[in-house]
C-alpha cells in the first residue's frame, strides 16, 4: 500500500500532463505551466532534505573518524564550493542578476570540469558493460 498510492499518483499526474499536450482546451489547457510551479516548489524542499541530509552523514562521518572519513571531507569541500559558487555567483556577468551557468562564472566551469569526465566514464563503463 505504501508504494502503491504514490505510484497510482505519479500516474494519474502523468497521464494528465500527457492529456494537456495533446488537447489544448479547457480544462487541460495551461496544465503544464502550473505544474512545473509546483515542480519548483517541490524541487527546493527536496535539495533543502538532499544538501541536509548530505551533510548529516558526511560530517557524523567525519566528527567519529568512521572508515574512509577522509573522502567526507573532499565531499564536504565539494558540495561546499559548488554551493558558493552557485549562490554566491562568483564570476557571472551582470552581479546578482546574471545568469550563473553564463560564460566565465565559476559554477559553469567547476559544472563542466566535473561532469563532464564523470558522464564520459559512465558511458566508456557502460559500453565496456554491453561489450562483456
Amino acid at each position: 500500500m505504501k508504494r502503491t498510492i504514490p505510484l497510482l499518483i505519479t500516474f494519474f499526474v502523468g497521464l494528465l500532463l500527457i492529456i494537456a499536450m495533446f488537447i489544448p482546451h479547457d480544462p487541460f489547457y495551461g496544465l503544464d505551466s502550473r505544474f512545473s510551479i509546483f515542480y519548483d516548489v517541490i524541487a527546493v524542499f527536496a535539495f533543502i532534505l538532499g544538501g541536509g541530509n548530505l551533510l548529516k552523514v558526511h560530517l557524523n562521518k567525519v566528527q567519529y573518524k568512521r572508515r574512509d572519513w577522509k573522502y567526507s571531507i573532499v565531499t564536504i569541500c565539494g558540495f561546499g564550493l559548488m554551493l558558493g559558487a552557485g549562490l554566491l555567483k562568483v564570476g557571472v556577468q551582470g552581479g546578482w542578476s546574471g545568469d550563473y551557468q553564463g560564460d566565465g562564472s565559476l559554477f559553469k566551469y567547476l559544472y563542466d570540469a566535473t561532469f563532464q569526465p564523470l558522464q564520459a566514464t559512465m558511458f566508456s563503463l557502460l559500453a565496456f558493460f554491453v561489450a562483456s
